[in-house]
């Protein structure tokens, strides 16, 4: 039995709607919407055991991580397990594909943390000269100097970008398991901000948005994937290897290297045990005491943001 691509279009959209959980269909949609394209240029493939095996050695080649493979291989097997129910694929072919084991997470890189140089160098990595690349500054500055999650900076909006106690903040973010707070921008990246938003001409919703080869700033916003895309070629270009995650950290051992408080870092970062925190502390957000305040960074002179 061989059926085409297109076919099992509609049918990734019920076995979307299906999902409740708003991020998990995020991130299924962009993988099964992956496999479909990645299949369609496999011209007459048959979607069976071994072409889901290619799809996999595809993806471990493009250094996606062995969590992202596995659940972009969940999808899929959601997926196909849908459309053996509908007579698209073969029962038989549906349960081999169903077995086809993930990559181990053994020996996987734990994370690691950048230095203020090498976190400086990074920032620095996106040509400012080009639309892109003023996004991309911002991105990382975000990322370095806010220790944002992936999943947090993708939902950005110009209506989170409030004034509050005379600075800029990003107002109420709604972080992990739907906790909240509120994170102060330190200058430099609220010039990188303001130069990207500038140049993109946005001036309501998604601030991250998708910029094509032209320069032509889409109304889409940028996905996890890509987040984790600029951040890794950002690090390639000045020899470093480094994930999303890893800014994260680097921004709160940062803070604490130049001295900010313990519990403020943890208000800072919205940790799980935040609200046990403050109960037992008394800990209190000081917005012009930020710890991040303390990470310094400087765009390279001879590089205009403006330019």
């Amino acid at each position: 039995m061989s059926r085409a691509p297109e076919q099992f279009e509609a049918l990734a959209e019920q076995v979307l709607g299906s999902i409740e959980n708003t991020t998990t269909r995020m991130m299924y949609r962009k993988a099964v919407a992956d496999f479909l394209g990645w299949w369609r240029r496999r011209d007459g493939a048959r979607l069976d055991r071994s072409l889901v095996h290619s799809h996999l050695r595809d993806l471990q080649q493009a250094d996606y991580a062995p969590a992202t493979i596995n659940q972009r291989l969940a999808a899929i097997r959601k997926l196909v397990t849908k459309a053996a129910d509908q007579g698209l694929v073969n029962s038989r072919e549906a349960m081999a594909i169903a077995r086809i084991q993930g990559p181990s997470a053994r020996g996987v890189r734990t994370g690691n943390s950048l230095t203020a140089e090498q976190s400086e160098d990074l920032i620095n990595a996106p040509d400012p000269s080009s639309v892109r690349g003023k996004r991309d500054r911002a991105l990382l500055a975000l990322l370095v100097g806010c220790a944002l999650r992936r999943g947090e900076l993708v939902g950005l909006t110009i209506e989170d970008v409030q004034p509050r106690d005379q600075r800029w903040v990003l107002l109420d973010l709604k972080g992990v398991h739907g906790r909240h707070r509120t994170v102060a921008l330190p200058i430099w990246v609220k010039q990188a901000l303001d130069t990207w938003l500038q140049s993109s001409r946005i001036s309501e919703g998604p601030i991250f948005r998708a910029v094509d080869r032209d320069g032509k700033v889409s109304d889409r916003p940028i996905s996890q994937q890509t987040v984790l895309q600029i951040v890794v070629t950002s690090g390639r270009a000045v020899g470093l290897d480094v994930r999303p995650r890893d800014l994260r950290r680097t921004c709160a051992r940062l803070c604490r290297a130049e001295g900010g408080d313990l519990e403020q870092i943890q208000l800072f970062l919205g940790h799980s045990n935040i609200q046990s925190t403050e109960r037992y502390l008394g800990a209190r957000r000081h917005l012009n005491e930020a710890p991040n305040d303390r990470v310094r960074m400087k765009w390279h002179k001879g590089r205009d943001l403006a330019s």
